[in-house]
């Protein structure tokens, strides 16, 4: 088995994308909570001048909890060995031949693994929100707006 250690320049970076994968689920539970307002209060005078406001805050909701996946999956590519160790042997190098054809596909590669983990921890994330949530409903304690 392969021996993980995480250097301590790269403990900042994977503590913002951790956060970022957080604030992504936040952002997708609060556009679910945000629509399902717009819709329950749809036809209702008393909060027909809300909605308006709502249906940007859901814009908004949405928008962070697409983009920040993206965010998180950069942040985990930063501060790693071995592109500290690409930028040293790229300086010294000699000209030789390359293995790979299409070299410019590694990072795109790479940055699609990163955007699935992602991906599968703001999954995460929101799960154990909609049961930390789940869990305070049953328990009596919840939101009456």
């Amino acid at each position: 088995m392969k021996n993980v250690s995480v250097s301590k320049e790269r403990l900042p970076w994977l503590a913002l994308s951790t956060g970022a994968m957080f604030l992504s689920a936040y952002s997708a539970v609060r556009w679910i909570d945000t629509v399902g307002s717009v819709s329950g209060w749809t036809g209702l005078p008393q909060y027909e001048a809300q909605i308006p406001l709502l249906r940007v805050q859901a814009e908004v909701w949405l928008g962070l909890a697409l983009a920040l996946p993206f965010v998180a999956a950069w942040f985990l590519g930063l501060g790693r060995k071995d592109q500290l160790n690409q930028r040293v042997a790229a300086e010294t190098a000699s000209v030789t031949c390359s293995r790979d054809s299409r070299p410019w596909l590694s990072p795109i590669s790479k940055y699609a693994f990163r955007l699935g983990l992602s991906i599968v921890g703001t999954l995460g994330f929101a799960l154990c929100l909609f049961l930390v949530g789940a869990l305070l409903y049953k328990l009596g304690v919840h939101n009456s707006r």
